[in-house]
C-alpha cells in the first residue's frame, strides 16, 4: 500500500514541476497578444518560439506591474536567451566581442526580421557597423569578401580557433582552393611557408593594394624572409634587377629545384637534350623568354652562362 500512496504520489510532484514552466499549455492561458501586438510578426523571419509557444514563452509575467521594467520577462539578457539556445556554442575559446558581453540585439531583433537569422541588416553590412569597411575594399578582394560571404570563413559567434575561423589554415583555404595545387605529394620541391600551412605570410585573407591578395607587391613581399642583400651586386641578373622573380619561380610549389617555373624547366630540359645529341651547347628556351621579358633589354648584352650556377648576379648579363 505504501507502494502505490509513494508512485501517486510522485506523479503529483512530477506533473506540479512540468506545468510549473512557461510553454503552450502555459500560453492558453491568456488570450491572443496579437490582438493589439500585431507588429511583432510581420516579417519574413519570426523568431521561433513565438509560433510555437506563444509571447508568453519569454513574457510569462504580463498581468504583474511591477514586472513592467523589465517587459515582464521572466529572465533578461543572456539569461533569457540561453534558455533556448545551447550556451556551449556561444562560449568557446575565442569569443566575437558582442556576444562576450551579452550583446546579442546588436546584431539581432528578438521578434522579427526581414533578413536570415533575425539580424537586423545583411551581411555584410552588419559586419561593418563595427569593422571598417575600407579595409575590406581594396584593389585586389578576396571573392568570399567581395560577395560578402563573412561567414564562410567566420564563426559569428564563438570559436576554439583565432580570428573565429571555422578551421584552421591551410585547410579552411583547401575549403575553395585545390589543394593539389599548392601542396601535392606529386611535386618535388615546396615553398617553405606553404608546406607549413603559412598561406597568411604572403597573402592578406581579406583585401591588400598588392595583386593576388600579397602584403606587398613582387618582390618586397619575398624579401620579407630573403635576405635583399644577397639579389644585389655589381652585375645582376635583368629579372632579377626587374624584380621579376615570378618570371623563373613558382611561388607555391615546383618540380625543379628551388621551385622553378614551368619556362625554367622546360629550357632546361630542351638543352640538356640538344646537348647529349649534337654535342653543343644551345640557348635554351628559358633564356630566350628571359632575354625578352626584361623591361628593357637592350641595356644590357645578354651572355651565355652554364648550367644557370648563379642567377641572381652576374651569370647572365653585363652591362656596356
Amino acid at each position: 500500500m505504501n507502494i502505490y500512496r509513494a508512485i501517486f504520489l510522485s506523479f503529483l510532484i512530477a506533473t506540479a514541476f512540468v506545468f510549473s514552466f512557461p510553454g503552450p499549455a502555459f500560453s492558453k492561458q491568456f488570450p491572443d497578444c496579437l490582438l493589439c501586438h500585431k507588429r511583432k510578426t510581420d516579417a519574413k523571419v519570426v523568431h521561433p518560439i513565438i509560433k510555437e509557444s506563444g509571447c508568453v514563452a519569454c513574457h510569462t509575467r504580463p498581468h504583474e506591474m511591477e514586472a513592467k521594467p523589465q517587459k515582464f520577462l521572466f529572465a533578461t539578457g543572456v539569461d533569457l536567451c540561453f534558455t533556448c539556445h545551447d550556451r556551449k556554442k556561444f562560449t568557446r575559446k575565442i569569443q566575437h566581442p558582442p556576444v562576450a558581453q551579452g550583446m546579442c540585439l546588436s546584431c539581432h531583433y528578438v521578434h522579427k526580421s526581414d533578413n536570415p537569422n533575425l539580424l537586423i541588416t545583411a551581411t555584410p553590412g552588419l559586419c561593418f557597423n563595427c569593422h571598417d569597411k575600407e579595409k575590406f575594399e581594396k584593389k585586389s578582394t578576396h571573392p568570399p569578401v567581395a560577395g560578402g560571404m563573412c561567414t564562410s570563413c567566420h564563426n559569428p559567434h564563438s570559436s576554439n580557433i583565432e580570428k573565429l575561423l571555422v578551421s584552421k589554415p591551410p585547410d579552411l583555404c583547401f575549403i575553395c582552393h585545390e589543394k593539389d595545387l599548392y601542396i601535392s605529394d606529386t611535386k618535388k620541391k615546396h615553398h617553405a611557408p606553404v608546406l607549413k600551412g603559412k598561406c597568411l605570410s604572403c597573402h592578406n585573407p581579406h583585401a591588400s593594394a598588392a595583386e593576388k591578395l600579397l602584403l606587398k607587391s613582387v618582390p618586397g613581399i619575398c624579401f620579407t624572409c630573403h635576405i635583399q642583400a644577397e639579389f644585389e651586386d655589381k652585375y645582376e641578373h635583368p629579372p632579377v634587377e626587374a624584380g621579376m622573380c615570378l618570371s623563373c619561380h613558382e611561388p607555391h610549389q615546383g618540380d625543379a629545384k628551388n621551385s622553378s617555373s614551368p619556362i625554367y624547366q622546360r629550357s632546361v630540359l630542351t638543352a640538356t637534350t640538344r646537348e647529349s645529341s649534337t654535342g653543343r651547347t644551345s640557348i635554351p628556351l628559358f633564356q630566350r623568354e628571359c632575354a625578352r621579358s626584361v623591361t628593357n633589354p637592350m641595356r644590357h648584352r645578354i651572355r651565355l652562362c652554364s648550367g644557370f650556377r648563379r642567377p641572381t648576379a652576374v651569370c647572365s648579363a653585363t652591362r656596356r
